[in-house]
């Protein structure tokens, strides 16, 4: 299928407290991001591209030199860990995966290829990955008329604008290789400091280029650990202590 994928490891995870790289707490006794790698080694990919930044030798010596890593040398936000990664795709890629290491653990092997299925029928430059959670105070996603990505609105925004949404961007894409090398550099610096992937959805809709959505209907595939507390939820689910509806 020509398709590669980017893992974005890069990040410290400042509201974990912790002293180790984000991606390297475990569930279950195991990192992870683990999870995550042995999930996309299923599918038919080109090449597994992991962004390291903060504590990068540690996550080398956890996971091992089997793998394919780049560095971001900077930590300035998911956009530009992408950037720092498309260089090493392979020549014939046409479309690259890029999930965070973070949060993708629980995704099902069989959710991904319906994604990448999913992807290439729409035609669309750009599919990203979406779920119902009404409860999450996480950026927002607002659909056109027709169903595709109107625009992402950050939690911040969300809860003073007029449009309504129960879904959450999961931060999980699939990018045309070629659309996305022309308008990642693009990316305008945020008030924070950081480029943000999410502005690459924007320049599409700019260009009148659609972005299709890909909707999870099993609650349980995506968890957000941002914290301790989220990690211990998490860790419980990954057990079968509990479970999502």
């Amino acid at each position: 299928m020509n398709i590669s994928a980017i893992v974005l490891a890069a990040g410290k995870g400042k509201r974990m407290n912790s002293d180790t790289a984000k991606v390297l707490h475990t569930l279950a006794g195991r990192p992870m991001v683990e999870y995550t790698l042995e999930k996309l080694k299923k599918l038919d990919l080109e090449d597994i591209i992991i962004v390291i930044g903060h504590l990068e030798e540690l996550v080398r010596k956890s996971l091992g030199d089997k793998w394919h890593y780049v560095r971001q040398s900077e930590a300035l936000g998911t956009g530009n860990a992408v950037k720092a990664a498309l260089p090493a795709l392979p020549k014939d890629s046409k479309y690259v995966l890029v999930l965070n290491g973070d949060d993708s653990a629980f995704y099902k092997v069989s959710t991904l290829k319906k994604f990448i299925k999913h992807h290439i029928k729409s035609k669309a430059p750009i599919s990203m990955i979406a779920i119902n959670k009404p409860e999450a105070k996480i950026a927002r996603v607002i659909r056109d008329k027709n169903g595709f990505l109107k625009r992402v609105v950050e939690w911040r925004d969300y809860e003073n604008s007029k449009e309504k949404s129960e879904e959450i961007n999961c931060g999980t894409y699939i990018f045309e290789v070629e659309f996305l090398k022309e308008n990642i550099g693009n990316i305008p610096l945020s008030n924070t400091g950081e480029y943000y992937i999410t502005e690459v959805l924007r320049m599409a809709r700019k260009n009148h280029r659609r972005v299709s959505i890909f909707q999870l209907e099993d609650p349980g595939e995506w968890v957000g650990v941002n914290t301790p507390e989220e990690l211990e939820k998490a860790n419980q689910l990954m057990k079968g202590d509990v479970t999502l509806r």
